[in-house]
């Protein structure tokens, strides 16, 4: 797999002032409006579920309703440690952004995850993703939301590099900003061993929002 080179991408869309292992890219209309609204309304006809978490010993369902989607037969994907029911193959109109996001990025994905956030009260916590996936390509449709990137510090590998940028980490603050309907968030590189990041929930938040989020399962 590659990562995104794209110099009029990555010099356009690039989120400043990260620093070293902040590697992320934000495009407010990747797709046009219209095309934004008529995705989303054709994305709630398909079949969602809310997977079971497991925490301190307790099960319950999160809030978030998902379905997740591969271009492999077969492929299996964990998530809080239990198996997400995996489908095949994308349906068209995901695989029309998937083909969208390839022409844009010169990246290749083979599979994608829907969240639907109902209102405001449905959110994501802070967390990092999985270190495999090199690149993690988020479309939103619908309501607009606060993305929020927290710094995280990684355990010490002796690495002199590594023990710079966790110096510098400790003196950052949280970057945050709008999703607009029809953007695109872009993180790589080892972005997630260096950062966190999260949909917090909005009260004021009353319509509904997807994210469409491409990954390289590997």
């Amino acid at each position: 797999f590659q990562q995104v080179s794209k110099p009029d991408f990555v010099d356009a869309f690039r989120v400043k002032g990260l620093g070293y292992g902040g590697d992320v890219f934000y495009q407010p209309q990747f797709i046009d409006p219209d095309t934004a609204v008529k995705w989303y309304n054709d994305l709630l006809d398909l079949d969602t579920y809310q997977p079971m978490l497991k925490m301190y010993g307790k099960t319950f369902p999160q809030s978030r309703s998902i379905a997740a989607y591969s271009t492999t037969p077969g492929a299996k994907l964990k998530y809080s440690g239990s198996e997400i029911e995996m489908h095949h193959p994308f349906p068209p109109i995901l695989e029309s952004m998937r083909q969208l996001l390839q022409d844009q990025l010169g990246v290749n994905f083979n599979h994608v995850m829907l969240n639907r956030y109902d209102d405001g009260s449905v959110y994501i916590g802070r967390h990092s993703d999985n270190l495999n996936n090199l690149v993690i390509a988020s479309v939103s449709l619908g309501a607009e939301r606060t993305f929020i990137l927290s710094p995280r510090l990684p355990a010490k590998n002796g690495r002199e590099e590594d023990e710079e940028t966790m110096a510098a980490l400790q003196d950052r603050e949280n970057v945050k900003w709008t999703l607009e309907n029809g953007s695109l968030v872009v993180m790589q590189g080892r972005t997630q061993e260096f950062w966190k990041h999260e949909i917090p929930k909005q009260a004021s938040v009353k319509t509904g929002r997807i994210s469409l989020t491409f990954r390289q399962l590997v």
